[in-house]
């Protein structure tokens, strides 16, 4: 793993399996601890417990859910770029949909059907409306 300025989620031994199964949450049990300080919201890399990388996730601190894997493969920045390939894409996906199905009100982004964990946005017919969350 490449040195990075993100916090660390460490995960207990044997927890890697769900990401292998490339399931996007880290839940509370699968945690060994965390490395630095990370608020709410921020990305933070995974490590396994023998500090192998794993994806990027977003942060939460709550107690199921602790993180939210942003993806799933190891190489992909975390940046303006992501966010803007997933929103592109979404929106490609949504407005095909919508053009083909003939609707003017429909799910523009669906959190982590999209890639997006935290972000639900809806379009409305003229106007659309977006929510995050960590």
């Amino acid at each position: 793993m490449t040195d990075s300025l993100f916090p660390r989620l460490v995960l207990a031994k044997g927890r890697e399996k769900s990401l292998l199964r490339r399931h996007p949450w880290i839940f509370s049990g699968g945690v060994a601890r965390m490395e630095g300080k990370a608020r709410s919201g921020e990305t933070i890399d995974i490590v396994d417990h023998q500090g192998n990388g794993w994806p990027a996730a977003l942060t939460r601190h709550r107690p199921q859910i602790r993180a939210r894997v942003w993806t799933f493969d190891r190489n992909e920045a975390i940046d303006s770029a992501f966010f803007e390939r997933r929103l592109q894409q979404a929106q490609t996906w949504r407005a095909w949909l919508a053009e083909r199905d003939g609707l003017d009100s429909y799910r523009l982004i669906a959190g982590e059907s999209d890639g997006l964990p935290g972000v639900i946005s809806t379009a409305l017919a003229t106007f659309s409306c977006c929510s995050c969350s960590a």
